[in-house]
């Protein structure tokens, strides 16, 4: 059950719905647009705003206004010419995201793998662009920044988010103002500042296997020129999953604390200082996979690769999966899924008139223990452990000038520094233990000039540096090993955007983008295996369009794109050692070409309407040929798709208010999402087991809310329709594969409420 209270009141605050989608000035008289510009920007909608996830909903369609930071300065949503998803915090609760995993289903073209199950390290994979890896070690090309500050390891990745203002999610390669590793795209979740008036927030929820959800915050003025904000969420639940072999229950259990402190403080009329400090813990445990086994009844020959994903076979003791997401056969009472985040920074801003200086300093470690029963099994050969203690500090300076009407401009230097100690165990044979050390360094710039009134020129560039050096050492087997890498490379952008009338924006961009190398160091006993990896480079073309009609009543967003994405960094199945164990590779080029975008209808005042698609192509062109253990043998993945890249992807919202008077708001939700056939490998196109049919997910909730929108009591279901599904799944060993369940049904009552 879902049941919160917001006591923050918003001045301007965003519907309950997915994403936000801005208006851009419809109360101004505007010009007659020609038979010509209707024809080319609905023609344009027509290429690239098949439906998809809304862009950005705003409450009262037609006075709202969506301000976003995604070019490092605050403008209006409409404004931007870049493909940018905006969801609200009030949306974030209302839809039931709570991590970045979850807004994929509300975001077009962007997917999320959760390899170890929900609450785990997500993989974020954006148009087809992501790095699906189980190690600790490397980065992803999708970037997650909290509050200006780039969050480095999947681990932190996993942390709540909550008490925000708005998640942005960025899509295409972000070279230039975003250069961490941004190949994908970038998501930045901000919170929820400091007021100068006195906000309260309490929530509370309860739902299926025990949840309970707690939240609180407070905003107000703590002096003349200071503010403060504190936020604290729980999330706890007895666990979805038991074992068939022991009984034992109580896996795939959240316990999540975080709390958040925020202090405000005007140094002088020009200057702000921010100081931030975040931490969460998790002290649940890890779910059970599905078992799904490889060998027929004789237990000594391979089965087909359907007769396999069919569940039909068996592992080596005979075993054959439960086709049941809420039931596994492990043997193992009790596997620790825990992490610890913190995260200080401190962020400066001064106004010098023509120009601003934002300068932003963070330090963030993140502790991780995450236990699996890699087998799925009642055998003794799946414990593994991962450990990580990562610590990072980044600093980041920017100055932004310029006005709206002439050159504005953005220059900036940034800093990364990381150290990250890891280890991987499987008793009493195996471990792996690494010591990383990362450093990076980069300068930025980007102009936009306006060529006209209505025709504006964008370009900018970024250079960086990146130095990472590893240790490796699997004790045993393996004596330390040590590696480094050292690479720059110059990545940018050049655009045009052309304000056709004060409702249609058109807009086109080239942009680069760079992903470091990489190292193994998950179960490495060939030094060789260690690497480095080389970069990964992307060039993508894009054109888009934002646009609205009708008074705000039918807004079209979307975008048309091609890449170019070179040295592939994927993960590999290398079956030549004693155990199969992964490796991250260079698995060769791939090109994408897709569409994705959204329809947001509003045809009377009670009804809103949201319908989203994207639409990808991926091909590998690769020589790379990789190991498979079922049956033992190599696979070629020339001419196959890109990992979690399906060809076509839904998701719709339908809102209905009946309207109380008085009494209130009384609003029936419908939301979900679709995906056609994807594959969780590269290999997932020849092996059925590594890839997943197309399959739906339903959402339904039932919201009352107070005439003055104080209170909030709803009640919902989550995948209504309980489809099983799975979120990963892989040929590890020479007998059985193994995954990760999606969730089934689940239901709540949540009620929120602001004071």
């Amino acid at each position: 059950m879902r049941l919160l209270i917001s006591a923050c009141r918003a001045p301007s605050r965003l519907t309950s719905t997915h994403n936000v989608f801005i208006k851009h000035n419809y109360n101004k008289r505007e010009p007659r647009m020609s038979r010509k510009t209707v024809l080319s920007a609905l023609g344009l909608a027509g290429l690239v705003c098949a439906p998809a996830g809304s862009e950005a909903i705003a409450q009262e369609w037609a006075t709202e206004e969506v301000i976003v930071t995604a070019q490092r300065r605050g403008e209006p949503l409409q404004n931007v010419p870049l493909t940018v998803t905006v969801l609200s915090g009030e949306a974030l609760l209302d839809l039931g995201i709570d991590t970045p995993a979850k807004l994929a289903a509300q975001t077009p073209g962007f997917k999320v793998s959760t390899v170890f199950g929900e609450g785990t390290n997500p993989t974020l994979f954006m148009r087809g662009v992501g790095l699906l890896d189980f190690g600790d070690v490397t980065e992803t090309p999708v970037a997650l920044n909290l509050d200006d500050v780039y969050l480095g390891t999947q681990a932190a990745q996993a942390a709540p988010i909550f008490d925000v203002a708005r998640v942005e999610v960025l899509k295409g390669p972000q070279g230039t103002l975003y250069g961490r590793n941004a190949t994908g795209g970038v998501i930045n979740v901000i919170s929820a500042r400091p007021t100068s008036d006195f906000e309260g927030r309490f929530g509370v929820q309860f739902g299926s296997f025990g949840q309970q959800i707690y939240e609180a915050s407070a905003s107000g003025p703590l002096a003349a020129s200071a503010r403060g904000r504190v936020s604290f969420r729980s999330n706890r639940d007895d666990g979805w999953q038991r074992s068939l072999t022991t009984n034992q229950g109580g896996f795939g259990q959240a316990d999540v604390a975080s709390v958040r402190a925020q202090l405000e403080v005007d140094v002088s009329e020009q200057s702000t200082l921010l100081l931030r400090t975040d931490y969460a813990r998790s002290d649940g445990t890890s779910v059970l996979y599905p078992l799904t086994g490889l060998l027929k009844a004789d237990l000594v020959t391979y089965c087909t690769q359907n007769e396999a994903a069919a569940n039909l076979c068996f592992n080596s003791a005979g075993e054959r999966g439960v086709r049941d997401p809420r039931v596994g056969l492990s043997n193992i009472p009790h596997l620790r899924n825990e992490f610890e985040f913190r995260l200080g920074s401190a962020t400066y801003t001064h106004d010098f008139g023509g120009a601003s200086l934002t300068s932003i300093t963070a330090f963030q470690s993140v502790d991780k223990i995450f236990e699996e029963d890699a087998d799925a099994a009642a055998l003794d050969r799946g414990f593994t452990s991962y450990a990580l203690d990562a610590h990072q500090f980044t600093q980041e300076l920017r100055l932004n000038g310029g006005e709206d009407d002439s050159l504005k401009w953005i220059v900036g230097v940034y800093y990364f520094s990381e150290n990250r100690s890891s280890s991987v165990e499987s008793p009493p044979n195996f471990a792996t233990f690494a010591d990383q050390k990362s450093k990076s360094w980069a300068v930025f710039s980007r102009a936009d000039y306006p060529l006209s009134e209505d025709i504006t020129a964008t370009a900018g560039a970024r250079y960086t540096y990146d130095s990472k050096s590893i240790d490796v050492v699997s004790p045993g087997v393996m004596s330390k090993e040590s590696r480094s890498i050292h690479k720059d490379s110059i990545t940018g952008t050049v655009g045009l955007s052309w304000r056709t009338n004060e409702k249609t924006l058109l807009y086109s961009n080239f942009s680069t983008g760079y992903k470091a190398g990489g190292f193994n160091a998950t179960f490495v006993f060939d030094p060789d295996s260690i690497g480095p990896v080389a970069p990964e480079t992307i060039s993508s073309f894009e054109v888009g369009v934002k646009s609205g009609y009708y008074g705000g009543r039918i807004f079209l967003n979307g975008s048309a794109f091609a890449y170019e994405y070179n040295n592939v960094q994927s993960i590999a199945l290398d079956t030549n050692s004693n155990i199969n164990v992964t490796r991250l590779v260079s698995l060769g080029d791939a090109s994408i070409i897709g569409l994705d975008g959204d329809v947001i209808l509003r045809p009377a005042e009670k009804i809103r309407l949201i319908v989203g698609i994207g639409v990808l192509k991926t091909e590998i062109k690769s020589t790379n040929v990789q190991s498979t253990p079922f049956p033992p043998g190599f696979v070629s993945v020339n001419g196959n798709p890109l990992p979690m890249a399906p060809d076509i992807s839904f998701n719709w919202l339908a809102e209905y208010n009946f309207g109380l008077g008085g009494g209130g708001d009384l609003i029936i939700q419908v939301d979900g999402d679709w995906r056609s056939q994807f594959s969780f490998s590269a290999t997932g196109a020849d092996e059925a087991n590594e890839r997943s049919d197309g399959y739906g997910l339903l959402n339904a909730s039932l919201k009352w809310k107070d005439p003055n929108g104080h209170y909030v009591i709803e009640g919902f279901i989550d995948n209504v329709l309980d489809e099983i599904y799975l979120s990963f799944n892989s040929n590890v060993f020479a007998d059985n594969a193994a995954g990760a369940w999606g969730k089934p049904r689940t239901w709540g009552i949540r009620v929120q409420a602001d004071f």
